[in-house]
């Protein structure tokens, strides 16, 4: 009789660490880790070596961290990219973090449909691609570029030969006065033909 409680007793212990060891109850599956019984709580890290996989009723959210190196030079610098997609794939938005851009794309049939990415300079680009066209917003310029061609610029003074744009461009003065407030870029390549309107 004492045996049979002796042998309870390690079961039931045996049981409890079972349930209690979150270890204990992963299974393997075609080389997935899968946890059976509900959530998962993470108390500390989670570390993943390439990619995490979020599935449910075909919609999917794919977190990838990457960067790579040849020979010892880094290629790529290390960059956050977050996808979501249907189930086919070729539809899907992808969002992009790293030291030099935060970049939000929508793809269509696996191509991109638009853009919306802002550097580390500032400089805020929104591009679509049905019309292929694209507007930036340029701090250091203090201006606005259109379809990456013609700005729209403000300032101090006169923009001859200190404002170099396309031909096109159209430079606001602020502290103009009649006459001399806008400026249209008539000829030139660099900071000469500005023209007063």
């Amino acid at each position: 009789m004492s045996s049979i409680k002796i042998f309870l007793s390690l079961l039931i212990v045996h049981c409890t660490l079972l349930i209690g060891e979150a270890h204990a109850q992963w299974w393997v599956q075609g080389g997935n880790l899968l946890w059976p019984y509900g959530d998962v709580s993470i108390q500390k890290n989670l570390i993943v070596s390439d990619s995490i996989y979020l599935i449910t009723e075909g919609n999917m959210a794919n977190f990838r961290m990457y960067s790579w190196e040849e020979e010892g030079v880094i290629i790529n610098e290390p960059q956050l990219q977050i996808y979501t997609t249907e189930s086919d794939n070729s539809d899907y938005g992808k969002l992009t973090l790293d030291k030099d851009v935060f970049s939000v794309s929508g793809y269509s049939s696996g191509a991109i449909t638009y853009s919306f990415n802002v550097a580390s300079n500032g400089r805020l680009t929104v591009y679509d691609a049905s019309s292929n066209s694209s507007v930036t917003l340029e701090p250091n310029k203090k201006g606005i570029r259109l379809n990456n061609t013609v700005y729209i610029i403000t300032g101090t003074g006169s923009p001859e030969g200190s404002v170099a744009s396309p031909v096109g461009s159209l430079y606001l003065r602020s502290d103009g006065t009649a006459g001399n407030c806008l400026y249209i870029k008539e000829s030139g390549s660099f900071a000469t033909g500005w023209v007063a309107k």
